[in-house]
């Protein structure tokens, strides 16, 4: 299976789901679902062996998954918010 970005125009789909920016002039988009929260998680296991991290900047320096932009293969930026 390939999960590269798709002409739907292209590939004569009637519809499809896409999670990012403005689509093209072309098309019409319809928000269909609340924005999407994204959430940094580990194992126990994962923290037992590496530590705990103090700090968000401290993840660079740890083995972590990360999503690729579509659009240009760059990693995603993360950015973290405090709450309460």
């Amino acid at each position: 299976s390939d999960y590269g970005l798709v002409d739907i125009v292209q590939g004569r789909f009637d519809a499809g789901l896409r999670r990012g920016g403005l689509v093209s002039k072309d098309m019409i988009a319809l928000q269909v679902s609340k924005p999407i929260q994204m959430l940094t998680v580990a194992t126990k296991e994962f923290l037992a062996r590496y530590g705990h991290p103090k700090h968000p900047k401290d993840l660079v320096e740890y083995q972590c998954i990360n999503l690729r932009l579509p659009t240009h293969g760059e990693l995603y930026r993360w950015q973290f918010t405090k709450q309460g």
